[in-house]
């Protein structure tokens, strides 16, 4: 088997479902709901068109709110158990007999990655339409009400929807981590519930990292949220080295997956 036509395969397991098109709709909904608080101040107090704006709003949800592990599940449930159904159906062992271990790994990290930052990005850019009868995405000085990151340098651009993207990006890295990372682990044990309980688990413990003031440059909670985390103000120093970080061990772990693949293939329990 060609390893287009794996990746082709992978693609329709992970784009052409129910599941992603369900989570797509889900995320501009979800911010909506813990965007709640600034909505209903709008209609309460009748506030003037652009005194509030959407931007902001994503900040806020990216860096402070309680929601933001539900995204993460979310968005995990796309592919991160497409290896444990492969594993506990034998579907692998037909696979396996096709073509190469490592295209197979390759093609299930770089199609979980596509899924992902697709359903983010798209979510992310639903929200900000739904919201535009209410608030626009920034303020009429090109501004928002926020900056508690780094992105604010480019809320002011000619192409403020770029921010957007961009916050998209990273944030939808961070998960793709922490799939790839599912992936992995998930091969020891084949299960969907061990699939999605480890992305909820692993949030949970880079959370209770972001104490640990020695760890601030691989801060992950602050890295996927936009804040800086070197202590410069330059956007492209911060948000590349984010890239930089989340790509790595995205990486690491697509690694462990393969060898934890060779592992099993050799112990013939695949």
């Amino acid at each position: 088997m060609k390893q287009t036509q794996y990746f082709k395969t992978d693609f329709q397991r992970n784009f052409c479902t129910w599941r992603f098109w369900i989570v797509v709709l889900l995320i501009p909904i979800l911010m909506a709901i813990c965007d709640m608080d600034r909505i209903k101040n709008y209609f309460t107090y009748r506030l003037e068109y652009g005194t509030i704006c959407s931007l902001s709003g994503m900040e806020e949800i990216l860096i402070f709110d309680r929601f933001k592990t539900v995204m993460v599940v979310m968005l995990s449930a796309i592919s991160c158990f497409t290896v444990s159904d492969d594993l506990s159906s034998h579907y692998s062992r037909m696979i396996l007999c096709r073509m190469d271990l490592r295209q197979y790994c390759l093609s299930k990290v770089l199609m979980n990655a596509a899924a992902v930052v697709a359903a983010t990005v798209l979510g992310f850019l639903l929200f900000g339409i739904g919201m535009l009868p209410i608030m626009p995405l920034v303020n009429e000085w090109g501004l928002y009400d926020g900056a508690f990151g780094y992105m604010h340098i480019l809320a002011a651009s000619p192409a403020p929807w770029l921010v957007v993207v961009l916050w998209a990006v990273l944030f939808a890295l961070f998960v793709v981590f922490l799939t790839t990372l599912s992936m992995w682990l998930s091969v020891y044990r084949p299960s969907r519930y061990v699939a999605v309980a480890i992305p909820f688990a692993a949030f949970y413990v880079l959370y209770a990292l972001t104490t640990v003031p020695r760890i601030m440059a691989i801060n992950l909670w602050y890295i996927s949220s936009g804040v800086g985390v070197l202590g410069t103000n330059s956007f492209l120093l911060e948000y590349g080295y984010g890239i930089l970080v989340l790509g790595t061990l995205t990486a690491l772990c697509g690694w462990g997956l393969y060898r934890a693949m060779i592992r099993r293939v050799h112990n013939g329990n695949i």
